[in-house]
């Protein structure tokens, strides 16, 4: 029997789903104890696969609308299998993004401290060094 486009997509964006679910599972480590690991690269590649993802859904998407069907086979196969897997990625994604969220606001915590303090603050009198916190 001859896959149908639509069973094909489907079949790639399982694929994707399952690399996205091995991606997110595997722990991040941070650059400083691993240097082979680039967050940048990362996380890149968790944005690649989303997109991919997100595209191949849309290609389903129009094809429904062109008139292919959704057979209760293709549903059990990919579609359910698919769902579960997201429910299972979305919350880690989520915590993943809460920790990068809390990171860029220590970050900028930081830098504003070291600003006040490296006279970039704009308060200079005369050279004096004026402590603003009590």
């Amino acid at each position: 029997m001859t896959a149908t486009p639509l069973e094909e997509v489907l079949e790639q964006l399982w694929t994707h789903t399952l690399a996205l679910k091995e991606l997110v599972d595997k722990e991040q480590v941070e650059p400083e104890e691993d240097n082979q690991v680039e967050p940048e690269a990362y996380a890149e590649l968790w944005v690649t696969l989303l997109q991919q993802r997100q595209s191949m859904m849309n290609q389903i998407d129009t094809m429904i609308q062109q008139g292919a069907t959704l057979s209760e086979d293709l549903k059990q196969r990919y579609i359910a299998r698919i769902y579960q897997l997201d429910q299972e990625i979305a919350p880690k994604v989520m915590a993943r993004k809460k920790m990068v969220e809390m990171q860029i606001g220590k970050l900028r915590r930081a830098k504003t401290a070291n600003n006040q303090y490296a006279g970039q603050s704009g308060y200079n009198a005369y050279g004096a060094f004026f402590d603003k916190k009590k």
